[in-house]
């Protein structure tokens, strides 16, 4: 009768085919203790598909950390690179000014020596000009 059907449905493994008559369940029906053993495996994958999106996420955490600690390396590399050059570009400029300043003194010495051989030959010349003057 329905009503046997429907107050057998409630238990696991009864469906409204079954009559309700013990040991006379179609062959579409779980026994109970297959119903037992199903819902323990779907747990124990429930559990196990927590514990692996558990690990995805830590997993992604790590995987940030990681870019993270990459990101700062690099930016470190970077600072480091910028000193480096700053500091060849201003021995560079270093350089650069000891050779002016080179060119400077070999200028001023040249024009020293030229200025004491011009004086030398003047004073030569005015020598000269006075021997003559006696002279005559």
């Amino acid at each position: 009768s329905p009503s046997h059907a429907d107050s057998d449905s409630a238990r696991p493994g009864a469906s409204p085919r079954n009559d309700g008559k013990a040991g006379k369940k179609d062959d579409g029906d779980l026994q109970y203790g297959e119903w037992i053993a199903a819902k323990r495996a779907y747990r124990a994958s429930a559990e196990e598909r927590e514990g692996l999106e558990n690990r995805v996420r830590r997993l992604r955490e790590e995987q940030r950390s990681m870019e993270a600690t990459i990101a700062n390396a690099k930016d470190r590399i970077a600072a480091i690179d910028d000193a480096r050059r700053f500091s060849r570009n201003r021995k560079a400029e270093r350089e650069s000014r000891q050779r002016e300043l080179e060119r400077e003194r070999a200028e001023l010495r040249q024009r020293a020596q030229t200025s004491r051989q011009e004086r030398a030959r003047s004073i030569a010349s005015a020598r000269a000009a006075k021997a003559d003057d006696h002279a005559a």
